[in-house]
């Protein structure tokens, strides 16, 4: 009688490296094409643009804040500078709530009149009541 032999089987698969078919490749909705490329690197720039901007003025406020001792108002004043550009707005109010109403701290783009009135007077909110 023979001792059994151990066999070792080959697979057809076995360890066969992969290899690009030899047909050209086409743009496939897995591959995006350079349009699609150049739009993405400007919406990725606009983002990188916005943050920088964001960046500056978070760094113009706690310069400010670092180097005024008890003065809030100049404070006031670059923060709605900086939040009426970053929005893209023309004008910006920026109130503080004082008990019963609001009175304006700081304003950006509003004229002298407007300003003066919102900093002196007290604005009561109006709440109607409703109806049951």
């Amino acid at each position: 009688m023979t001792a059994p032999r151990a066999v070792k089987k080959r697979s057809r698969n076995a360890a066969t490296p992969w290899r690009a078919p030899k047909t050209a490749r086409t743009s496939t909705p897995s591959t995006p094409s350079i349009d699609d490329l150049r739009a993405q690197l400007e919406v990725r720039m606009r983002e990188r643009d916005e943050a920088l901007e964001q960046l500056a003025a978070t760094s113009k406020v706690l310069n400010v804040i670092s180097s005024s001792t008890s003065e809030l108002e100049p404070i006031f004043k670059i923060m709605i500078e900086d939040a009426t550009r970053l929005c893209g707005a023309e004008v910006g109010t920026f109130a503080l709530y004082e008990g019963s109403g609001w009175r304006g701290a700081a304003v950006w783009g509003h004229s002298k009149q407007y300003a003066d009135d919102i900093t002196r007077e007290l604005i009561s909110p109006t709440i109607e009541p409703r109806d049951k």
